[in-house]
């Protein structure tokens, strides 16, 4: 999924300034790692063995990254 969204985004935004092309990458990755939560939160309620509890963990942290990423980016009034 992520693979997927940032080759579209990259080829979509040539013309874009950089700054806002990352905004927008960041808020993909954001958005694909919270539907990747929903999988596994899906997953885990059948299955709440040891593995699908990890992975559901390891992608509450990648999102959380993802939202560290987003706010360390500088917010300007041109974007």
């Amino acid at each position: 999924i992520d693979i997927l969204i940032d080759t579209r985004h990259r080829g979509s935004d040539r013309d874009q300034p950089p700054a806002r092309t990352d905004k927008l990458l960041a808020l993909t990755n954001i958005e694909a790692e919270t539907a990747e939560i929903g999988f596994w939160l899906t997953m885990f309620k059948y299955r709440p063995a040891r593995p699908e509890s990890q992975y559901l963990l390891r992608k509450i942290g990648e999102q959380h990254d993802a939202l560290s990423q987003y706010r360390k980016l500088i917010v300007t009034t041109s974007d």
